[in-house]
């Protein structure tokens, strides 16, 4: 059975909504998570989407941008735009907090989770057309 850590980049237009979960590392991450059961890396997108920030996606509003297999999982990035999006959680169903960013601030977080900032850096071109 496949495994997949699904994140989706949504582009709204109040911005970027990013998610930070409570604990030992406390780091920005963009909405995603693992799949559960026999779900394709796209319904986990949509799923962990809408669980953590409360947008409803279907599955031809993502784009695939990145694809990387460790042997363990592979890890798949989308974007998604949603232009009628305009209210998001102020906390994910599992108490993250969920907060709308601008690209700009995006890439000056200092504690955005690394990999994530090497998958928002490597499309910078999707955040230049999108503000």
């Amino acid at each position: 059975m496949a495994r997949y850590a699904s994140v989706v980049i949504v582009f709204t237009p109040r911005g970027i909504p990013l998610v930070r979960e409570w604990g030992e590392k406390n780091f920005w991450k963009i909405p995603g998570g693992k799949s559960e059961n026999y779900e394709t890396a796209e319904e986990c997108a949509v799923r962990e989407v809408m669980e953590e920030v409360g947008v409803d996606l279907s599955l031809e509003d993502l784009a695939e941008i990145f694809r990387e297999s460790n042997g363990e999982h592979t890890f798949v990035a989308f974007v998604a735009r949603k232009r009628n999006v305009l209210e998001f959680k102020k906390f994910g169903d599992e108490g993250e907090e969920v907060r709308i960013f601008s690209p700009q601030d995006i890439l000056s977080l200092k504690d955005l989770l690394p990999r994530h900032r090497l998958v928002l850096l490597k499309n910078l071109q999707l955040f230049r057309k999108s503000s």
